[in-house]
């Protein structure tokens, strides 16, 4: 007859059954496709979800609009040129301009037909004229340049430089980093000659004809 193990024996056998018990767990739940994985809270989950950057939405662009302005002119006494605005374009439509437009911005189309005076051999250019958002305010520079192109492709003919004597019709851009629903339009020409032909400045608003 086998004799009865003693305390000592049943107790390290004991543990030793435990101790296998125990590593096999652990083993199942490390196994890869193990039935037994450690559960995420659910919460740290959404937490981690709404830290990730959202996917970046392209704001969507108002369209285009032309219309015609109230009739303003613009008189440069000293040397005889006349400047009438005509009409405007809102949202001007940039598809492959050297620059894209920036977030926010608009590009502003001007349109203007001018007269050069004949007594001085003196030109209009699209570097005399800016874009205001509130009157008396900074004028943004024009912005030709960068749009030229693209506004020859959708048939604006660019105005850049109009000699002494000479009359043109044509289009300025200006870009607005700041849109506001009010536009003037500001003619600026420093003193020549030696300030003997004084300097001319004038501002009009350009207001949709009603």
């Amino acid at each position: 007859m086998p004799r009865p193990l003693s305390p000592s024996v049943r107790h390290r056998t004991v543990s030793a059954v435990a101790l296998g018990a125990l590593s096999l767990s652990l083993l199942a739940a490390c196994a890869p496709g193990g039935g037994s994985r450690e559960s995420v809270d659910p919460a740290v989950g959404a937490a981690v979800r709404e830290t990730l950057p959202a996917t970046p939405t392209e704001t969507p662009r108002p369209d285009p609009r032309e219309y015609a302005v109230t009739p303003q002119t613009i008189s440069d006494a000293p040397l005889g040129h006349t400047v009438e605005v005509t009409d405007v374009v809102r949202n001007f439509s940039v598809e492959g301009g050297t620059e894209p437009v920036r977030d926010g911005a608009e590009v502003v189309l001007v349109k203007l037909a001018v007269t050069a005076g004949s007594t001085y051999y003196a030109s209009v250019s699209q570097n005399d004229f800016g874009l205001l958002t509130t009157s008396g305010g900074v004028a943004t520079d024009h912005s030709n340049y960068t749009y030229e192109d693209d506004m020859a492709s959708a048939g604006y003919e660019v105005l850049s430089r109009v000699g002494h004597g000479e009359s043109a019709a044509g289009w300025i851009s200006f870009e607005l980093k700041h849109p506001q629903d009010e536009l003037f339009l500001k003619y600026e020409r420093a003193a020549a000659n030696d300030g003997a032909i004084e300097a001319s400045s004038a501002e009009v608003p350009l207001v949709e004809a009603g």
